[in-house]
């Protein structure tokens, strides 16, 4: 993460830019909440006392920032759906490919699963490392049908036995 500006106790404007990685350090040293909670397109807005306002941008996934901070998605990325039970290092492995966990901000989006999915209930968030996911098992009752997005950070080796992975593959 870096600072725009001087430092957020001399009060002002500042931005920092972080990846979902790294966030969790600028929360640590701002002593909030480690994972984002509320937000508007990606950037959470703090103020710490009446003279500063942070800005804390996800290079990743955030539109509304300068296109010169974002971090693109690898020119190689390409979203793979999986079967019901399939982690993504499975589902990456049968396209000749491998999972890029850090690449999940990129296809954690209703989007991908829409393309590749029935979504039949829409899609919705939750919390998981198995996420983003389409709910396959219809044993599954209380999410079935539905495509599941995420704030948690999703992993290649996850799964879930009712769910249909979309993954990062590289």
């Amino acid at each position: 993460a870096e600072w725009r500006g001087s430092t957020p106790a001399d009060g002002g404007l500042f931005a920092s830019y972080v990846t979902r990685e790294s966030y969790k350090q600028v929360a640590d040293s701002l002593r909030i909440f480690p994972s984002p909670r509320t937000y508007y397109s990606y950037v959470v807005e703090l103020h710490p006392n009446k003279q500063t306002t942070l800005f804390i941008a996800d290079t990743r996934r955030s539109e509304i920032i300068p296109s010169s901070r974002r971090v693109a998605a690898p020119a190689s990325l390409t979203a793979e759906a999986g079967g019901t039970g399939e982690n993504c290092h499975s589902v990456c492995s049968s396209k000749g490919k491998r999972c890029e966990a850090a690449a999940f901000d990129f296809v954690n989006t209703c989007a991908p699963l829409l393309k590749n999915y029935a979504c039949e209930k829409g899609c919705d968030y939750n919390v998981g490392e198995d996420i983003p996911v389409y709910v396959s098992d219809g044993k599954n009752a209380r999410h079935w049908g539905k495509c599941l997005v995420t704030d948690a950070f999703p992993t290649c080796q996850a799964s879930h036995w009712s769910t249909s992975r979309i993954c990062p593959c590289v």
